[in-house]
């Protein structure tokens, strides 16, 4: 019988025969760990020596600024940014050039909404606004789109082509999605629009199309002209006049638009469909998806997905025999999830969000801003929550001065999350990172009063980082009875996965009594974390994590909530409701540690 040590140095040799690369991304390093578990190796051709050439075409799925985690050449993206997005920029830029050199087609697809798109929040989706028409958002990542602009200078095959803009109907995949119950429990849409799509009609809107763009070739992020949608050719017409048959696949989310562009070309008829793993990175939002530390999709469904249409997934060293192969799995380990470690997260400050409270009975009402108000009404969310007792501030001056605590500012409380409404797990977790506002109602934060008890400031806690915590520490089962009345449900699904059932939130400097015995638990905070429903049980797993005392005062956030506003414009006069695919019905509520380039899926 082998050793622990042996299996994990098979495994690891298994891994490194994939020939992934991924440079300072240990995320793609976890998540080959995950798939290799989930038998991915069935559907993997690492070896093979394909030939690139006129029959083939590289699809280059969303590689924009709201996919792509804000950085120095993306600082107003991220909206919907991916973990590890930009990392693979470089090697896309790569196939792009050799896929091009080659005499093949390269396609690269924009995701292009409208404001009121049906699969934004506000309208009832599950994502936050992104990529919308006309916004920076929608432009092309930087490299992409200077890459673009040199193959189409040197008169390559360098198409752009659009999808999801009209909007009631969305399209992860890059080619259309047949009319069937599958298709439409997978997309977003409105069935009863006011314009009478439905079936086929609405399979006509999905996947993506090439449209006339007067100023393309002076701006590959020029928008379409006003009537061409009217003259559009669907991208499988478009390659099928060049006799392609082989589609290699790659970009943002692997899981979401990479995969779905990869199934469904199969559908449409093209002979080979490939995914180029390294080339992608999955949907990944920490805490909340329930698939090692925060993967949105089961690895193990996503391989039966690929068994059942044929598709193959290769590292990209078969596309590009001269690369020096940098293993993901090189970098150093992703941390210990919960129970062993929890955060880091940000604060963020939430200065629109007006609250009133009712110190008495611990509970807050929200009473501002309407347009999260009706966000949350959208999703049958009511405005009000639990808080827990008051304590003194003791930050120094240089400290709420960078947290932007008003002077005023005497007492502090922390507010717990919102209740479940009908908020699915992965609506509720992009929902929280589209405002400050919205990141409190999801995760909660601390409530700042004055001596008059008048809210004055609001600290929302959001993913991100700039706030630690301890590894976690064994649970006093006989202080439990002190925090009555303040142990609430945990729902974040990951934690929830874990176990965990009720948590409660610990004041700095806080005595916990019982008997002659105080704890004082943390001079800076805690969270306590209880492993069944009941507080007066025991169970060995109980854990608390203290609040670290050197907090940065620069918060690293996810989405665009810290830097930027979602664009504004008029939605369409006759919003109609739309078709949902049941879901879980789930709040996350604390969550794992976010690696520094961190964040979400396409």
């Amino acid at each position: 019988m082998p050793m622990p040590g042996e299996v994990q140095q098979r495994r690891m040799s298994q891994l490194e025969s994939w020939r992934m690369h991924g440079e300072h991304s240990p995320l793609f390093g976890e998540y080959l760990k995950l798939t290799s578990d989930a038998g991915w190796n069935e559907v993997l051709d690492a070896q093979s020596k394909l030939q690139i050439g006129p029959q083939d075409a590289l699809i280059v799925v969303d590689m924009q600024n709201d996919f792509i985690p804000t950085d120095d050449i993306n600082p107003a993206g991220g909206a919907f940014a991916v973990a590890e997005g930009g990392n693979i920029a470089g090697l896309i830029v790569r196939l792009m050039e050799r896929f091009a050199a080659s005499g093949a087609s390269v396609v690269a697809t924009r995701d292009y909404h409208p404001v009121d798109h049906c699969s934004f929040i506000p309208q009832g989706g599950p994502f936050p606004p992104h990529c919308i028409q006309g916004h920076v958002g929608s432009f092309f990542y930087k490299p992409i789109g200077s890459c673009l602009k040199r193959l189409q200078a040197l008169g390559r095959n360098a198409d752009v082509v659009f999808k999801g803009f009209h909007e009631d109907v969305d399209s992860f995949g890059s080619f259309a999605y047949a009319d069937e119950p599958s298709s439409w429990a997978r997309v977003c849409n409105r069935p009863d629009a006011p314009c009478g799509l439905h079936g086929c009609s609405m399979s006509s809107w999905t996947g993506s199309v090439k449209l006339k763009c007067s100023s393309c070739d002076d701006d590959v992020d020029a928008p379409p002209d006003v009537l061409s949608c009217y003259r559009r050719q669907d991208l499988a017409s478009l390659l099928k006049e060049r006799n392609v048959s082989r589609i290699f696949a790659c970009g943002l989310a692997l899981d979401y638009c990479v995969l779905d562009t990869a199934l469904n070309c199969v559908q449409a008829g093209f002979a080979e469909s490939y995914i180029i793993m390294d080339a992608a990175r999955a949907a990944h939002l920490p805490g909340i998806g329930s698939f090692g530390s925060g993967f949105m999709q089961d690895p193990a469904e996503l391989k039966h997905k690929l068994v059942s249409s044929s598709v193959k997934v290769i590292p990209s060293a078969i596309c590009l025999p001269e690369l020096q192969v940098q293993s993901p799995l090189l970098y150093h380990e992703v941390g210990r999830v919960f129970p062993e470690n929890l955060g880091p997260f940000a604060l963020i400050p939430a200065k629109d969000l007006k609250l009133a409270v009712d110190l008495k009975a611990g509970k807050f009402t929200v009473e501002g801003p309407t347009a999260d108000i009706n966000n949350l009404k959208v999703w049958n969310v009511e405005p009000t929550g639990a808080m827990g007792p008051l304590a003194h501030i003791s930050l120094d001056k240089a400290m709420r001065q960078a947290l932007q605590i008003p002077e005023s500012a005497v007492n502090f409380s922390w507010g717990y999350s919102l209740g479940n409404g009908t908020f699915d797990e992965k609506a509720r977790g992009y929902f929280s990172i589209t405002t400050p506002a919205a990141a409190f109602f999801v995760f909660g934060g601390f409530i700042y009063t004055n001596s008059q008890d008048d809210v004055v400031a609001v600290m929302s806690l959001s993913l991100g980082s700039g706030i630690a915590f301890s590894a976690a520490n064994k649970w006093k089962h006989k202080y439990s009875a002190s925090l009555a009345g303040r142990w609430q449900p945990v729902t974040a699904p990951l934690l929830r996965k874990k176990g965990a059932r009720l948590f409660a939130w610990i004041n700095p400097c806080e005595v916990l009594t019982q008997g002659e015995d105080p704890w004082i638990v943390s001079k800076h905070g805690a969270f306590a974390f209880l492993f069944h429903d009941d507080p007066a049980q025991e169970d060995a797993r109980d854990v608390y994590f203290t609040q670290k005392e050197k907090t940065q005062l620069r918060m690293a956030t996810l989405g665009r909530i810290s830097h930027r506003e979602t664009p504004k414009g008029e939605p369409h006069p006759e919003p109609s409701p739309m078709q949902k695919a049941e879901q879980p019905q789930t709040i996350p509520v604390m969550i794992k540690e976010v690696p520094r380039r961190c964040c979400v899926v396409s």
